[in-house]
């Protein structure tokens, strides 16, 4: 995701393609960074709605290898159920992309729409939960570990095939 002059990037295209597998120029100066702010959101924001979700199944009894395969093929499917719900079931939480990253990554959304004035309240609710998490000292586990946040509110804890309740 770049931003700047388009003959910057053109010239530029060359290493940008060696660093990456994909690569963008999105408009001018500044346009890159917001475009990878917003998807930092949506990632945050994704990864707890799962979590929440896949929380909720535990609870209900629900294999989640049922609901994988289920919410693929559905409405509810993304990149980051794909990504995270197996980790969840496989209580895989090393490797991957710190969490301390994401609380940052949101921090940096929410003062940018604050600058602008636009309100934020599912990037707050995120923000607090991989805060929550962070304080947890899980700060240096992959982000997709902020599901236990939400399976301590619930009192149950996602696992392979089947739910575990108190």
């Amino acid at each position: 995701m770049v931003g700047g002059p388009r003959a910057a990037y053109d010239a530029a295209e060359p290493a940008f393609q060696a660093m990456a597998s994909h690569v963008y120029w999105c408009g001018g100066s500044g346009s890159g960074t917001a475009i990878k702010l917003i998807n930092q959101l949506l990632v945050g924001i994704h990864t707890v709605a799962i979590a929440e979700a896949a929380v909720l199944g535990s609870r209900l009894g629900v294999n989640p290898q049922t609901l994988m395969e289920v919410l693929k093929t559905s409405y509810g499917s993304s990149t980051m159920l794909a990504r995270n719900l197996p980790r969840f079931t496989r209580r895989d939480f090393g490797g991957g992309a710190p969490l301390r990253l994401m609380v940052k990554d949101i921090g940096l959304v929410q003062r940018e729409a604050a600058q602008v004035g636009i309100p934020l309240p599912m990037g707050i609710i995120a923000g607090r939960q991989f805060a929550a998490a962070a304080e947890r000292g899980w700060a240096e586990e992959d982000f997709s570990s902020v599901v236990r946040i939400l399976e301590d509110a619930a009192g149950t804890t996602i696992s392979g095939g089947s739910s575990s309740e108190p």
